[in-house]
């Protein structure tokens, strides 16, 4: 209901615009004008808004690059998507539609691309309001005063992001005991990371700069088509100002009405009949408008996207119906089998963690957890190809004594992969590990570092006393000394495995136990005990494969990371049985599919000779 009143207060508010911009209008003269319209300045109006929506994206990509690589040719495609929303849905869709895409295509933060889209608007508005003055003082001529909330606007926001940004720097260590508060925080600073650059900060003030002023020449070349010799280029610059300032009222989707009404009184006010002012107002708008709206909604079915659909995603399913805003591939999953999702654990959880656990005497796993927003500060502090140029390793610390703490070796990895196991070259010994960066020049970039645990020794206990006890209880303390307890999340792929690596191990030692090793009898009693030789084996699956890098796989249809390169790579337990393995790859466009399964057989025999 409360959707449906403002919908219909907007469409209200722009048909009282568009009476007082049409009243007193003499709608003949109107045509005779129209008809009369040069065509060749219009054309340069085209280039010019096809150049501005260029100069929107490469400003927008220089403000996301330190969070991240980012292509100038992406940010172009979802700038003018958002553009477009906003002229053809109501509610000013648009931008809000414009930062799930982003945050989605890109894999940062939603909190960062706000930011991001926050200090360009402060900025559109700083530069629009420079250009305005300049021009308000060499043409003699005032500015509307329609636009001074705007201006208000544009340097509380302004202010407001430097706030942001210095506030965040020295709240840090303030916001320790509120991680939920701390993450966001510093999702924000990372979107205003590039005004800390001089270099950065001065090139996105002069594109600011250069697309309003491309802004203003199209007024002028307007002006040209209706042949009015009075508009000259620094009056276009105070039209500029005024139809973004008229554009930010309240209305129906396109801003008609409010935006032609506020061009016309002040070119009526400079002297020019109703009927040309009018018929300027009204052409400006609309092949602006035609072009962004083009060139916009092609960008939305090239990726994918419908009018249909995120007006569906973004309006029936946003506070009023009780469901936030999700950022997916698709916004949000369609036809979700609600019983399915209730059981299925997410990908991941959104946080920086680490988790190591034993498997037996030489072999250890872990599983871990990269954060988008832990990779964007990582590429904001070290450059945005840090992830390219070094190493991704696993490296491995020998904690047994304080003396052993510097000891280590690096284990190669892929990130993505987000478990492995690792081999150690002495059992018995406690070990903790880091994920992280070897950099061509030497030096290593920590991610995230785990827990620590102790592996059981590779022999034969010498402890003796005058007990027989059962080896199941001792891996149940095995578990503990490894630091599970500490394990707040995991996956159940990762449960069942481990579960078949501790039950394979007590059938083992279960078969000692029954072969007559006694590891805890007295001295005078191990004479008696019978050792016996005997052999354990174990394999697993590792599949690996390449496609187009921005191709959606999935392997048993669970969706797989890609690598910058469209490599892929995946472990699996391999149970006695047959295992199919589906591998399903989907082109970006969703126009092509390539599929292959692979299926393996393990047949298990043991013989006791």
């Amino acid at each position: 209901m409360k959707r449906k009143l403002s919908i219909a207060t907007g469409l209200a508010v722009s048909a009282a615009f568009l009476w007082l911009a049409c009243r007193h209008v003499d709608f003949h003269a109107l045509a005779a004008i129209l008809a009369g319209i040069e065509p060749a300045p219009l054309l340069m109006v085209v280039l010019g808004v096809c150049a501005e929506l260029l100069i929107r994206g490469i400003k927008w990509r220089l403000l996301l690059a330190p969070s991240g690589p980012v292509r100038a040719w992406d940010t172009t495609r979802i700038e003018a998507a958002g553009l477009a929303l906003n002229n053809v849905l109501p509610l000013r869709l648009g931008e809000v539609a414009r930062a799930a895409f982003a945050a989605n295509y890109f894999k940062l933060p939603i909190a960062t691309i706000l930011s991001t889209i926050l200090a360009e608007k402060a900025l559109d508005f700083a530069a629009l309001l420079l250009l305005a003055a300049v021009a308000a003082a060499a043409s003699g001529t005032a500015l509307p005063s329609a636009g001074r909330g705007p201006v208000i606007l544009a340097v509380a926001l302004t202010l407001g992001a430097l706030a942001l940004l210095v506030a965040g720097a020295n709240a840090s260590g303030r916001l320790a005991r509120h991680p939920g508060v701390q993450r966001t925080v510093n999702s924000l600073k990372l979107g205003l990371t590039a005004f800390t650059s001089p270099v950065t900060a001065a090139c996105v003030c002069t594109l600011a700069l250069l697309q309003w002023f491309i802004n203003s020449l199209n007024y002028y070349w307007v002006a040209l088509a209706f042949g009015l010799s009075s508009v000259t280029v620094t009056k276009s610059a105070i039209l500029s100002f005024t139809g973004a300032a008229a554009s930010s009222a309240p209305g129906m989707p396109g801003y008609f009405g409010s935006f032609e009404l506020g061009v016309s009184a002040v070119l009526t006010a400079w002297g020019i009949n109703r009927e040309a002012a009018l018929a300027y107002a009204a052409t400006a708008h609309i092949l602006s408008y035609l072009v962004v709206t083009a060139a916009g909604l092609f960008f939305i079915y090239q990726m994918g996207q419908s009018l249909g659909k995120i007006w569906e995603e973004f309006s029936a399913k946003t506070p009023e119906g009780g469901r936030a805003m999700e950022s997916s591939s698709h916004i949000h999953k369609e036809n979700a089998d609600p019983v399915g999702d209730q059981h299925t654990l997410p990908e991941g959880y959104g946080t920086t963690e680490a988790v190591l656990l034993p498997r037996d005497p030489n072999w250890m796993f872990i599983y871990w957890e990269i954060s988008d927003q832990t990779k964007a500060e990582v590429r904001a502090k070290h450059g945005t190809d840090i992830f390219e140029r070094a190493r991704q390793v696993i490296r491995v610390y020998d904690t047994t004594s304080d003396s052993d703490a510097r000891k280590h070796f690096d284990s190669p990895v892929l990130m993505e992969a987000k478990s492995w196991y690792i081999n150690v070259p002495e059992s018995g010994r406690t070990y903790c590990c880091e994920i992280g960066l070897a950099t061509p020049e030497g030096g290593f970039i920590s991610l995230v570092r785990t827990n620590n645990i102790q592996l059981p020794a590779g022999r034969l206990s010498d402890t003796a006393d005058g007990q027989w006890l059962s080896v199941t209880p001792d891996f149940d303390k095995l578990l503990q000394l490894s630091g599970v307890e500490y394990i707040g999340k995991g996956s159940g792929e990762v449960a069942r495995s481990l579960a078949q690596r501790w039950e394979a191990l007590r059938g083992i030692f279960s078969k000692a136990e029954a072969w007559g090793v006694n590891s805890i009898t007295p001295p005078a009693q191990q004479g008696t005990a019978q050792k016996k030789f005997w052999l354990a084996a174990d394999c697993e699956v590792i599949l690996y494969g390449a496609t187009e890098p921005d191709a959606l796989v999935s392997v048993c249809g669970r969706k797989v990371p890609l690598n910058p390169d469209g490599t892929f790579s995946m472990r699996f337990a391999l149970p006695d049985g047959e295992m199919n393995l589906p591998v399903k790859a989907v082109s970006k466009k969703g126009t092509d599919t390539q599929e292959i399964e692979i299926k393996v057989t393990r047949t298990t025999k043991s013989y006791d000779k």
